[in-house]
């Protein structure tokens, strides 16, 4: 039941989506939604989880994270896309551009954090798409499934009730929210080198040259077995610590 869903089947998800070998085709399907959500349901009001999560839960919607931009990767305190309060605080004037927004193609939804124009620090709202939102396809080196855009917002009015938590603190809902998210790319990126792991042992077993099988060379299996031990190891360390870790932090925000 959903009072059951934790980190282990969250875990379960993360390992199976890429068990495929087409990360791609994974982060167009969860990616946006994956990472676009999870701030609207741990920070949103009542209200504006009521209105969005259903349609996204469903999958009428897609929502998308809009963090990173052209001129601050990872930098997220130089962000420079600016939110305007109007006069009568009933709304917010978004002006500004992300990039690598996975999901960004195909969300009606944009998670988006802003320097609020006034240096009242950072705001984290949710834009709905409108005319005044526009998406351009990022070509990528993996897969344009994934849906990976350059988001321009040009004038985009979003009313304070989009408004994700309280304004001024969306830095640490923006960190918060990287912390469960990056557990589940480890918990991914674990299960796509036991994948890489396994082609290769069946590759080993199939191919034959010198009259012996791959798999029959003792470099071989030594390689494999090296492979194996580097692997099944840290995946089960590194998604525990960042499991705990993940947890702990969203515990204290």
């Amino acid at each position: 039941s959903y009072d059951e869903f934790d980190e282990f089947h969250e875990l379960i998800i993360s390992e199976e989506v890429k068990r495929l070998g087409t990360y791609g085709l994974a982060d167009g399907l969860l990616g946006g939604n994956s990472i676009g959500m999870p701030p609207v349901l741990k920070f949103g009001s009542p209200d504006l989880i009521r209105r969005v999560a259903p349609g996204v839960l469903s999958g009428e919607k897609r929502a998308a994270l809009c963090i990173s931009e052209p001129y601050a990767g990872s930098d997220v305190a130089h962000i420079q896309t600016q939110a305007h309060l109007s006069p009568d605080k009933s709304h917010y004037t978004v002006v500004g551009v992300k990039k690598w927004i996975t999901g960004g193609m195909f969300a009606d939804y944009f998670t988006t954090l802003c320097h609020d124009a006034a240096g009242k620090g950072m705001v984290l709202l949710l834009v709905e798409r409108d005319d005044t939102v526009s998406t351009k396809p990022i070509k990528t080196s993996y897969s344009p499934a994934a849906g990976t855009a350059y988001v321009e917002f040009d004038h985009t009015i979003v009313p304070v009730a989009n408004v994700i938590g309280t304004p001024g603190l969306g830095f640490y809902y923006a960190m918060a929210n990287f912390n469960k998210e990056r557990w589940g790319m480890v918990a991914g990126g674990n299960r796509l080198s036991r994948l890489m792991v396994e082609e290769c042992f069946k590759w080993a077993c199939q191919r034959k040259i010198f009259g012996k099988r791959l798999i029959d060379q003792p470099v071989i299996r030594l390689k494999l077995a090296s492979m194996a031990a580097e692997v099944v190891p840290r995946c089960t360390i590194r998604c525990t610590m960042h499991c705990n870790y993940a947890l702990h932090i969203l515990s204290v925000v």
